[in-house]
């Protein structure tokens, strides 16, 4: 046994209070699972400095912000707390080698990579000692990235994996075996279906996690470093660098070239950051080195803008973030950059000649720049119009915007109900008229409805609406802030949450029909309970740990739970099956992936601590809901089955086997595809005694299907039957024996 390999996390209970405001974050590297670098709030300059603090050496790390707090990793091995809002240190924990990753956060976990090849795992309330780790044996670089309970993370040299650990019980669900180690960190799609990694050998990865395979793959010309993709949509943006010197868009589904830059330089040899993605417009930045001779360089760097609306492929805009001269024996940031940070509007990013940069967005103008004293690698975040980062020279710096527009509370993405008082920031000293708070259904609203509105100009943090969403449908919602008066634009911030629905009735032996404003059902027939019963539903329901998908289909995002109590809080026992319909969509936030075939949708039972499929349910792309008779009540999700082996011998048989006195025999199997079914059986002569026809039904894919046979007129005996199942593009046959006993 490989004693690296041994999982160590010590997990002890905990609780955190939750009774206090918190600030919003920046919660990983680029804030989001899609590393867009972006963060929809205004933090507009000029800056003024809130406060400096010193750790032990340099910083390659990038800060991530969260509850208030500013978590980070330094050169002596040190993972860093400080308060965001005055720099005091509250703890701080020494790893055994660099910290460079930068961390990350859910909503109860710090997760932090080191080189010494763990990753550790703390209480972001005291980071002092780590609840646990894992060692993987590799000099970790990449930055994990966390989406619905999992953390994903590239292993450094020399093992080239991606794992997937549960981020509550720190076990590790899954080890992708990739071309080679690397130093890059992974991006998620939105819908959390593909993970999109590069690694040193120059290979781009996609993985399909509904499939656990590989979708595609794409060789560069160089080697992939520490500079990340980001996903926007069903598009993957990357550039490379070195001696690769263009930027891709490539088809997430396909890893096809949608569209691609011209060279960036036709002879120097780049070093790349991340990119930064927001409305269809990418921003990043690029150095090159010019030897001078006597062991010196000097050091340039240059931000650029694509617009990729249109087929142009030249930057829109290009501006020259500074140069340096060095000795190359100085020479210690390798191939990092600071990666761009985007505030409507505005980038936020660091350059190797110390200073911090503002950049316009729009036009590549200079909006100021901030000397820091040494140079930075780390990348900016942003949050309540806040800016933090670190440098080479060991020191973090905070900076606080002039104009600020942001929603501080609720967090992004949070799960909401009743009555929600939304919190933020209206700081606009040089206009204002009013603000107004808004919200509209999904994640990019048609139509706003207003909250709140005031002419009177808030004071720090305050209290700018309260939002009753009690009679909302459940779902995926925006909020807005928008700032009127000022001059300028992007004086607007927004934030997405997720709405909690449920319903409870009462249903007595009569039956009825219980519905949720989302579409949700529950039919009770008539006589399907013998007393008065309390249904309910809950929509969106939190199932963190329980969203594995089975390895034959791919999942929905949010669920469905569905209760029946009796008036002594028993679970209620049906006496007859109750139909529930579960809606649903393609595309969008909780909606299915892009290319979902609808005719293959199913539902799914959670049950032993895995997701069942539920026999005999079916869509109706009509109403775009997939129904279902059950005979128990659980926590159910809409999943597409995906085509495998057309028949599994283990899974063709008779019931029963020996038929003992019986009229009936079934014939039961399962389909892995849509497909043609015959059977024919024989006897021990080989002459046939029976054959059975079942034509191909759109639902049949994953189904157990039953074929009824009359042996009232068959002789005892021994019997030999065939089962052949054809499909669109295969054959497959399962021939067994049964038995007849009358």
């Amino acid at each position: 046994m490989n004693i690296k390999k041994i999982l160590t996390f010590l997990f002890t209970v905990y609780c955190l209070l939750l009774t206090n405001a918190y600030a919003a974050s920046w919660k990983s590297f680029r804030n989001d699972v899609e590393r867009t670098g972006y963060i929809y709030e205004q933090a507009y300059p000029p800056l003024t400095l809130s406060w400096v603090a010193n750790v032990q050496d340099k910083i390659f790390s990038s800060p991530v912000v969260y509850k208030e707090k500013l978590f980070i990793g330094s050169r002596d091995g040190s993972i860093w707390a400080i308060d965001g809002w005055t720099g005091e240190i509250k703890s701080q924990y020494s790893a055994d080698d660099w910290v460079d990753s930068t961390p990350s956060l859910s909503e109860d976990k710090l997760f932090v990579a080191s080189r010494d090849g763990k990753i550790y795992m703390f209480n972001p309330e005291n980071i002092e000692e780590p609840l646990g780790y894992y060692d993987t044996g590799s000099r970790l670089c990449s930055s994990p990235v966390i989406h619905n309970g999992k953390l994903y993370i590239l292993t450094g040299h020399p093992v080239p994996n991606l794992l997937v650990f549960d981020t509550g019980t720190g076990q590790l669900i899954k080890s992708y075996n990739l071309s080679q180690y690397g130093f890059s960190s992974p991006s998620l799609s939105p819908d959390g279906n593909y993970v999109v990694v590069g690694t040193n050998d120059g290979v781009l990865h996609c993985i399909d996690l509904s499939t656990n395979q590989e979708k595609w793959s794409y060789q560069s010309e160089t080697n992939i470093s520490y500079g990340t993709c980001a996903i926007e949509g069903n598009n993957v943006y990357g550039v490379f660098g070195g001696e690769d010197r263009k930027v891709y868009k490539f088809d997430l589904l396909t890893g096809s070239i949608k569209w691609q830059s011209v060279e960036l330089s036709a002879t120097n040899i780049l070093t790349v950051s991340s990119i930064a993605i927001y409305d269809n417009k990418l921003y990043f930045t690029a150095g090159y080195n010019i030897g001078l001779g006597w062991g010196t360089v000097e050091s340039h760097l240059t931000a650029y803008c694509f617009d990729i609306t249109n087929s142009t492929d030249t930057p829109k805009w290009t501006v020259d973030l500074g140069s340096v001269t060095l000795n190359v024996k100085d020479i210690d940031y390798s191939d990092i950059l600071s990666s761009p940070g985007l505030a409507n509007g505005v980038i936020y990013v660091g350059s190797i000649d110390g200073n911090l940069y503002a950049v316009n967005s729009s036009t590549g103008g200079i909006l100021g720049k901030y000397y820091l004293g040494s140079s930075i690698v780390s990348s900016p975040a942003v949050a309540n119009g806040r800016i933090y980062v670190g440098t080479t020279g060991g020191k973090i710096y905070a900076f606080k915007s002039k104009y600020i527009t942001a929603i501080s509370s609720p967090e992004q993405e949070e799960s909401l109900n009743g009555k929600i008082d939304i919190k933020g920031f209206v700081v606009q000293p040089d206009g204002f008229s009013e603000y107004k708070v808004e919200y509209g259904a999904g994640e990019s609203p048609t139509s706003w409805e207003i909250i709140a509105q005031s002419t009177i100009s808030p004071s720090g943090e305050s209290i700018l609406a309260n939002w009753d969403t009690i009679d909302l449908p459940g779902g995926v919602y925006s909020v807005k802030l928008t700032a009127l008066g000022t001059s300028l634009s992007g004086a607007e911030a927004k934030v997405k949450y997720r709405i909690i629905q449920s319903v409870q009735e009462t249903v007595g032996t009569e039956g009825k029909t219980i519905s949720l404003g989302d579409g949700t059902e529950i039919i009770v027939p008539a006589g399907a309970v013998s007393e008065s019963v309390t249904f309910s539903i809950i929509n969106n329901y939190t199932y963190q740990g329980k969203d594995v998908s089975p390895p034959n289909a791919r999942m929905s995002s949010d669920a469905r739970e569905f209760t029946a109590k009796t008036p002594s809080g028993q679970d209620a026992v049906f006496k007859s099956p109750v139909t529930i319909k579960i809606p649903y969509r393609v595309g969008g936030i909780n909606g299915l992936p892009i290319g979902t075939k609808e005719d293959n949708l199913r539902l799914w039972c959670y049950i032993g601590n895995e997701w069942v499929l539920v026999n005999g349910s079916k869509p109706n792309i009509n109403t775009q809901k997939v129904e279902a008779e059950v005979n128990h009540f659980s926590l159910y999700r809409v999943g597409e089955v995906i085509p495998g082996v057309l028949l599994n011998k283990n899974e063709v048989y008779t019931y029963p086997n020996p038929a003992r006195d019986v009229d009936t025999l079934f014939f039961k199997f399962r389909l892995g595809d849509v497909a043609d079914v015959t059977i024919d059986v024989y006897n021990v002569a080989g002459d046939i005694v029976a054959h059975l026809e079942r034509k191909s039904d759109p639902n049949d894919t994953w189904q157990v299907i039953t074929l009824p046979w009359d042996i009232s007129n068959i002789a005892s005996g021994v019997y030999i039957y065939r089962v052949e199942a054809k499909s669109a593009g295969d054959t497959k046959s399962v021939t067994k024996k049964l038995a007849i006993i009358h």
